[in-house]
């Protein structure tokens, strides 16, 4: 399949491009925004997507936040949206454990965002925060490790692990100390090994922590976000009339693509194609590629024929000028 870029397409191929979905998913790091910037152009294209008739809903793998404290953000950077319209990791863990009626504790290797929508979901949890090697571990001795032990909490029978700005060896320890029990559930929101930083820095993501984990524990973890199909059967519950062969997928990762392949043919648009393009993929979707985030179209077109993105464009906003 050939990579359409849609900067170079004819008025009359965009208008088709247009006509071909009634809903987006859009991803929003890279696609949206950067940190608390907005990437120019994209607000004023989530409006004229809704002025078109479409239907926009935002999937992120960022668990960060709560899922209202995304849709502030999105009301104040200009995208709006309701709070119905947000999916976001944090929010797909919490009601995971809440529908299957956990009633033990969480062990947190996460953010604050994750630890609030736990709370919302009645969900108990422990870590959360600094936890930092003491003093007189300079001097390492078999008491150190009898000090971790004796704080591990016997009833966590899950551990949730993501970025953690906190993180440290004791955390560490105590991640691979709980997986060590098989009764005790492996949940990640994520495995993106990379995250949007800036120009000079690149930043680890979820996915290079729970790769070690997994090096470590010889554990399989239960991954609830992009580019599972947990998280697009999440939108499909709450909006069953979305029919997958009229809806786009907009990102900037490849796993994006993957998705769109397992789900049905829906089409998001996305800015990094090992997440959301490979989300695109799994669910059959049609899938957008953008340049604002972590991947760019030499990747996409180096890609085999059967991975690549639909379409591709440099960033949202340059759809406002083809139609």
């Amino acid at each position: 399949m050939e990579l359409k870029n849609l900067k170079e397409a004819s008025k009359e191929e965009v208008e088709a491009f247009l006509s071909s979905f009634d809903t987006v998913l859009t991803d929003c790091d890279g696609v949206l925004w950067r940190g608390n910037q907005v990437i120019e152009g994209s607000p004023q294209m989530i409006q004229q997507f809704r002025k078109l008739g479409k239907k926009v809903i935002f999937v992120t793998n960022n668990s960060s936040k709560t899922r209202s404290e995304f849709v502030q953000k999105s009301k104040d950077l200009g995208f709006g949206g309701e709070l119905e319209e947000f999916f976001t990791t944090s929010l797909l863990v919490a009601e995971y454990l809440k529908n299957i009626g956990f009633d033990k504790k969480v062990y947190l290797h996460s953010y604050p965002g994750m630890a609030k929508s736990l709370d919302e979901c009645g969900i108990k949890h422990i870590g959360l925060g600094p936890d930092p090697l003491p003093n007189d571990w300079s001097n390492w001795s078999p008491d150190c490790l009898e000090r971790v032990a004796s704080e591990l909490d016997p009833e966590v029978r899950c551990v949730v692990t993501s970025l953690d700005w906190q993180t440290s060896y004791i955390k560490i320890i105590k991640v691979c100390s709980y997986l060590q029990n098989p009764e005790v559930m492996f949940l990640v929101p994520n495995m993106d090994e990379r995250v949007p930083g800036g120009s000079d820095l690149l930043l680890p993501g979820t996915g290079s922590m729970v790769n070690m984990f997994k090096s470590v524990t010889q554990r399989q973890p239960i991954v609830l976000g992009k580019p599972e199909k947990y998280i697009f059967e999440a939108v499909q519950k709450k909006f069953p009339d979305i029919e997958p062969s009229r809806t786009l997928m907009i990102g900037d990762k490849y796993d994006i693509f993957y998705f769109s392949q397992v789900c049905f043919k829906t089409i998001e648009f996305c800015f990094s194609l090992k997440t959301d393009i490979q989300l695109g993929e799994n669910c059959d979707l049609k899938t957008l590629l953008v340049g604002t985030g972590v991947d760019n179209v030499e990747t996409a077109r180096n890609l085999d024929s059967n991975q690549r993105p639909d379409y591709f464009i440099p960033s949202l906003g340059d759809l406002l000028y083809q139609d």
